[in-house]
């Protein structure tokens, strides 16, 4: 009996290795041997990280997982649904938040049926893994209405949000060395690249345009200094430094954008544009280096948007009053704060070493309809592809990211959308327009990130909120430098 033993380090470095270990041992074994004896416990903090660590539960159940996928291909090829679930397991890792992943597949690839319907009941298959990643349909060629129509009817079998659309026509013009995007599909990426992002609240410089054009101007200097990093670090391959050193990709974002006094001025998009690549190119010229290949981008903004009190990236907000249920590893000293401060707190089966928090957000500058009392965002799917477009020709050099929420009573007018504006559009997900009377499992999904609610009950809850002291939460004691193995920061 042969037996292999695999043993996990406690650094962020032996996690990366280990997994590559497992995946890449070729001959045939008896048995696997997972040694997660090197791993601190769960919920010590972690110096230089500054996050908590999450142990080796969920690593265990992740590796566990992949191997009994890796051993029932035994002798055969993995397929491309395969790979798709051992991506998915290893970002079920991370503690604090879901991982950013994403899944492209051509769509003349034999498995696209399964890809565009990998998230349908995931709760009820065991697949709970599979909401890991954001899963987009690559399209090399301009695709008949009957071939969009097709796809449509498919993802609303699974739950109508997935998989999104990729144009590699169009991403090829922009980007010649395109291969893939970032996890949000804001940057055009070459094999062996990566996203470098930065962005304006555009809304809180409205009558003051001056100020904006320094704000751009500054944050394409910065966003560019970004790139002088040596990537040469006896991990990654040379490729990635010598790819950055060439393609030196920034990403200047805006948020904010509905928000902005000048969102529908194509003008006005073009200028803050100019700003932006003129502060990047003023840094390359000074440090005598490359001038970015691309410099403007439009990204989600989902955490930033949130920081920095204002709406998120291109997306008109789901209704005025809003509860963001926000998901924090369970190990986290800000969690007994929080319970102290009266915040609902939950859990879900699929997510052992989470927790959810509800965080209340309102946007009282921001029009909306009002449906049975609740004020919402019934924006019509044609209206968020058109103001995609405005900014996609007058402000982006990538992808401006946006996912359309959209009715299925719409799907002919967005697939007649798309077939007119092919030509420029890059890449955009799709997800079913938030309904006030809908709840989580209505829509399919096992909680909903946002909910919207009355004012009446955003008021009852926000009045039993007390204070927090992010302070207290920050000055724990924290483990000293020699609890890095080998000099290595740990993983979470």
């Amino acid at each position: 009996m042969k037996v292999w033993e695999l043993r996990i380090g406690d650094s962020a470095e032996a996690w990366a290795k280990a997994a590559g270990k497992l995946l890449a041992m070729k001959e045939p074994v008896d048995i696997v041997v997972l040694n997660y004896q090197e791993i601190r416990p769960a919920g010590e903090r972690l110096k230089g990280y500054g996050w908590i660590s999450s142990g080796d539960e969920q690593i265990h159940v992740a590796f566990k997982a992949i191997c009994d996928i890796l051993s029932n291909r035994a002798g055969k090829l993995l397929r491309q649904m395969d790979i798709l679930d051992i991506e998915n397991w290893l970002g079920t890792i991370l503690s604090s938040r879901r991982s950013a992943e994403i899944a492209v597949m051509d769509v003349e690839s034999q498995e696209i049926d399964d890809f565009i319907v990998a998230k349908r009941d995931y709760w009820l298959h065991n697949n709970h893994h599979r909401t890991q990643s954001n899963n987009s349909i690559l399209f090399h060629h301009k695709p008949s209405k009957w071939e969009l129509l097709y796809i449509f009817q498919k993802i609303q079998e699974a739950g109508g949000s997935e998989p999104g659309f990729i144009n590699a026509e169009a991403a090829i013009k922009r980007a010649p060395w395109f291969k893939g995007v970032n996890p949000c599909a804001e940057i055009l990426l070459g094999n062996k690249s990566f996203c470098n992002l930065v962005e304006v609240d555009l809304g809180k410089f409205n009558g003051n345009e001056v100020a904006l054009y320094e704000a751009m101007y500054l944050v394409g200097r910065a966003n560019y200094r970004q790139t002088c990093v040596n990537l040469d670090d006896g991990v990654l391959q040379r490729s990635w430094h010598e790819l950055n050193e060439f393609l030196r990709l920034c990403g200047v974002g805006a948020t904010g954008i509905v928000r902005w006094e000048h969102v529908d001025k194509a003008i006005a998009w073009a200028a803050i544009r100019e700003y932006a690549v003129s502060g990047a190119n003023s840094m390359a010229d000074e440090l005598g280096l490359p001038r970015a290949k691309l410099v403007t981008t439009v990204k989600p903004s989902g955490t930033l948007g949130k920081i920095m009190d204002t709406t998120e990236g291109v997306h008109k907000p789901l209704g005025k009053y809003i509860f963001n249920n926000v998901k924090f590893g369970k190990h986290d000293p800000l969690i007994q704060q929080l319970r102290d401060a009266n915040y609902h707190i939950f859990e879900l089966d699929s997510m052992k070493d989470a927790v959810f928090v509800r965080l209340p957000a309102s946007y009282e500058d921001v029009k909306f309809d009002v449906v049975d009392g609740v004020e919402v965002n019934l924006e019509s799917a044609v209206a968020q592809l058109d103001r995609y477009k405005l900014i996609m020709e007058n402000y982006v050099d990538h992808n401006c990211s946006v996912t359309i929420s959209y009715d299925p009573s719409e799907v002919p007018a967005i697939v007649d959308w798309l077939s007119a504006n092919w030509d420029t559009y890059v890449g955009v997900s799709f997800i079913y327009r938030n309904d006030p009377t809908k709840t989580a499992k209505d829509l399919g999904y096992e909680y909903l990130p946002q909910e919207v609610v009355t004012k009446e009950v955003f008021e009852a809850y926000t009045s039993t909120l007390g204070m927090l002291d992010l302070d207290r939460a920050n000055t724990l004691e924290e483990l000293d430098q020699e609890g890095c193995a080998t000099g290595a920061c740990p993983i979470r």
